[in-house]
């Protein structure tokens, strides 16, 4: 967790070390500045993201969880938005390139993602909720590979598209 952009969230509150940070300032994310922008009462302020190797907490599951326990759910949306986000700015993405993307980020989670726009999105999106949540490696490994068996399954059962017009479909919903 960065307790420095917790702080900046909410002022009032004492930074915590453990536990699930509920900020209460609006913010937005510069995929390319790889920062937030923090709306304060003194006006706007910019806040680098840590790297994911500074991020990584304690965690809070001994064996992998199930995926609709609400505690490991904001782990697997902050992965499934960025697929989404991704995919509404290149329609024609495929489940292969996101399976590809998640591929590369099992081999080498910190590492830079090159060339591969949607590794380096899911990385940062990762970031921005180590940033304010207490998710150890191990959980981040356990929820990209629940994330990849979920692409691999909609794309055996529905084609070349079936887990991004399934993803696609869940957040409009949402």
């Amino acid at each position: 967790m960065d307790a420095e952009l917790i702080a900046l969230l909410d002022p009032d509150r004492e930074a915590e070390t453990s536990g699930n940070a509920r900020p209460e300032a609006a913010l937005a994310l510069d995929r390319q500045a790889e920062a937030v922008e923090i709306e304060t009462p003194d006006g706007p302020r910019r806040h680098a993201l840590k790297p994911l190797s500074a991020l990584y907490g304690k965690g809070r599951y001994a064996a992998p969880p199930d995926p609709e326990d609400k505690g490991f759910l904001p782990l697997l949306m902050c992965i499934e938005d960025a697929i989404a986000s991704h995919d509404r700015n290149a329609p024609d993405l495929t489940d292969g390139q996101v399976s590809l993307a998640l591929s590369r980020l099992l081999i080498k989670l910190e590492g830079d993602p090159g060339d591969n726009d949607l590794a380096r999105r899911i990385q940062l999106s990762l970031r921005l909720s180590l940033s304010l949540n207490d998710y150890s490696r191990r959980e981040v490994i356990w929820a990209l590979r629940r994330v990849a068996r979920s692409v691999e399954r909609h794309r055996r059962d529905a084609g070349v598209r079936g887990y991004l017009d399934f993803i696609q479909e869940f957040f409009r919903g949402a």
